[in-house]
C-alpha cells in the first residue's frame, strides 16, 4: 500500500496451517468516509462517486461471504 493511501474496502480468503478457510471484510463505513473527506476538502467532486463504491463493495463483498459460507458448510 503507498504512504499517502488508505484501504477503503477488501475482502480476503485464506487458508490457515490447520487447513481452516477464513474469510475477511473490512468496509469503511460510508457516512464516515463522506464525513472524513467533507472536512478534509468539501469541494472535491469523486466524494459521492467513491461513497457509492464503498456501498456498492460492501454489497458484493456480503454476497461473496454468503456464497462462500455456503460452499465450506
Amino acid at each position: 500500500m503507498h504512504k499517502n493511501s488508505s484501504t477503503l474496502a477488501s475482502f480476503e480468503l485464506k487458508l490457515t496451517t490447520e487447513g481452516l478457510i477464513v474469510l475477511e471484510k473490512k468496509i469503511a463505513p460510508a457516512n464516515e468516509f463522506t464525513e472524513a473527506m467533507d472536512k478534509w476538502n468539501p469541494s472535491y467532486e469523486n466524494t459521492p462517486v467513491i461513497e457509492s463504491m464503498i456501498k456498492y463493495s460492501d454489497e458484493v463483498f456480503t454476497v461473496m461471504l454468503q456464497d462462500i459460507q455456503k460452499m465450506t458448510y
